[in-house]
């Protein structure tokens, strides 16, 4: 939308106000003609009817700056439906109360854009439509130009917003459809969700909580499309600070997350039974370990670069059944289900 909108119609009325004072205050004016031509001193020309030597009814004005206006007059000011051409090629059509563009109108900017709708104090106020060169558009209230108040914006490639709009931005509760086929169902503000709310992916998967600059950032929920299930704090899009993580085959990740990965102290409970807590770093056990077993036997151990690679006592040993689970979730699973992308990036 045209931010030189106000100026520019501003400028016109200014100059047509300067125009029937000219003619007002002419010598050229013939008196109590009904229809006639008069001419002010600065070049400016009208042509129409006349009453008592002022424009009175259906007239054409051409100002000395190319300015163009042919509507209907009342004691010398443009009242009622007219239209103005002004010399860039810009035009509109429609309603005028002393001068000024108010009503019902159409407004033809230099850019390709155009409104239609309801106009105030010569600015779209109210409710109409904006069209954009390339196809979009954005339909609702508007005031002092700008989309404010309930309204749906189109883009050229599909991408729609449905909501609340301020001063000319998604601001509020709206739905934001992108062409990606991936939907925001939540609080905007400055035009991006920032809030609480959903956001569903074009593969299926689901967030919920709460978003700061279009990411998920706070607390929230997601489930993926393979079964991941992660509850807890999120920052810029990814798994960050405490969650929450139960993965496809029901394993269970419980304690520190950073950029999407456990990182800290965590605890990993299997689905058939035993458990693993220790120290992670970038999505893989180091240092001291306690594993318990499914039969609830406890074993204390040594991870490196995610491997059990050393007992602290001889006299106690890790069942091989449960060594293989643990490292196959570490080195297989963990990759696939941790250490992805990001799917709300």
């Amino acid at each position: 939308m045209s931010s030189g909108y106000r100026i520019i119609v501003k400028f016109w009325v200014r100059l047509l106000s300067l125009f029937i004072y000219a003619l007002i205050n002419s010598n050229n004016i013939t008196e109590a003609q009904e229809r006639g031509r008069a001419q002010t001193d600065r070049g400016d020309l009208y042509e129409g009817e006349l009453q008592n030597g002022v424009p009175n009814g259906k007239g054409r004005l051409i100002t000395a700056d190319g300015i163009v206006y042919s509507g209907f007059f009342v004691n010398g000011t443009p009242n009622g439906r007219g239209k103005v051409k002004l010399p860039n090629g810009e035009h509109y059509e429609g309603d005028i109360t002393d001068g000024e563009a108010n009503g019902i109108g159409k407004f033809w900017f230099s850019n390709g854009e155009i409104f239609e709708g309801e106009f105030r104090n010569n600015l779209p106020n109210g409710q109409g439509k904006y069209t954009k060169p390339n196809g979009g558009t954005y339909e609702g209230y508007v005031r002092n130009g700008k989309p404010h108040g309930r309204g749906v914006s189109i883009e050229y490639n599909g991408e729609t917003y449905k909501g609340d709009f301020y001063n000319g931005k998604p601001n509020g509760q709206g739905t934001l459809k992108l062409v990606t086929g991936s939907v925001y169902n939540c609080e905007f503000r400055n035009g991006e969700p920032n809030g609480t709310g959903s956001l569903v992916v074009n593969d299926g998967s689901v967030y919920e909580g709460e978003f700061r600059d279009g990411l998920p950032d706070g607390m929230g929920k997601s489930i993926a499309t393979n079964g991941d299930q992660y509850y807890g704090t999120f920052r810029k899009g990814f798994y960050d600070g405490k969650g929450i993580l139960t993965n496809k085959l029901k394993h269970i990740f419980e304690g520190e997350f950073r950029n999407g990965l456990p990182d800290g102290h965590v605890n990993l409970t299997l689905r058939g039974g035993g458990s693993s807590e220790s120290e992670w770093r970038n999505g893989k056990p180091i240092g001291d370990a306690t594993v318990v077993d499914e039969n609830g036997k406890v074993v204390h151990a040594i991870w490196s670069d995610g491997k059990l690679v050393m007992i602290e006592k001889n006299d106690l040993e890790i069942p091989e059944s449960q060594s293989i689970v643990i490292r196959k979730i570490i080195e297989e699973d963990m990759i696939n289900t941790i250490k992805r992308i990001n799917r709300f990036q």
